[in-house]
């Protein structure tokens, strides 16, 4: 089994037209929190690195797999991540990992990557202001034999990682989303 390292970065300023859901992966979002994500700098999590195009082949190859897009300068990404890690951890479970930005918040990925992946993931996606389907982070997809069964974007609803930490029970709602998607 691979392992990840997952490393903090600084974060550039958030467009106003973010949704609060979750970041966008076409845009920049702006955290203080991004040194959380150097938690995760140990070898001991459950996280295996793929890229945009692996994450495609697991769909075309009709595999089951858990996947988290994301990035390290994420606010909701930093916030959710240890939680992802615990509940897949109690499963016995690995999880893909696609980092969609690098360090300099360059997307990491190509336009016709983008429009593969969606066509498999977009039922859990949302929409840009623009009206367009868009990839919004974090984002976790339950796959089984090739078909995303179900998926979870940002944190959950009343959480807005912009202006606070998740609760309590934000979290435990948060653990019971990855909880059920986690189960075989």
């Amino acid at each position: 089994m691979m392992t990840l390292m997952i490393c903090g970065c600084t974060a550039a300023q958030e467009p106003a037209n973010e949704p609060a859901a979750a970041c966008g992966v076409d845009e920049t979002c702006d955290t203080a929190q991004s040194s959380e994500y150097e938690e995760f700098m140990s070898q001991e999590n459950v996280f295996v690195k793929i890229s945009m195009q692996e994450a495609i082949d697991l769909f075309e190859n009709k595999e089951t797999a858990l996947i988290y897009f994301g990035y390290p300068s994420c606010p909701w990404c930093i916030e959710a991540l240890p939680i992802m890690n615990e509940v897949a951890e109690s499963v016995g479970k690995e999880i893909y990992y696609v980092q969609t930005r690098d360090e300099d918040r360059n997307l990491l990925y190509t336009d016709e990557e983008k429009e593969a992946i969606l066509s498999y993931v977009g039922e859990f996606e949302d929409r840009d202001d623009e009206g367009n389907l868009a990839l919004f982070v974090p984002l976790v997809v339950s796959v089984k034999d090739g078909v995303a069964v179900s998926g979870n974007v940002g944190t959950v609803d009343s959480h807005d990682a912009h202006e606070r930490r998740m609760t309590e029970e934000e979290t435990q709602q948060l653990r019971e989303i990855y909880q059920e998607m986690f189960k075989d």
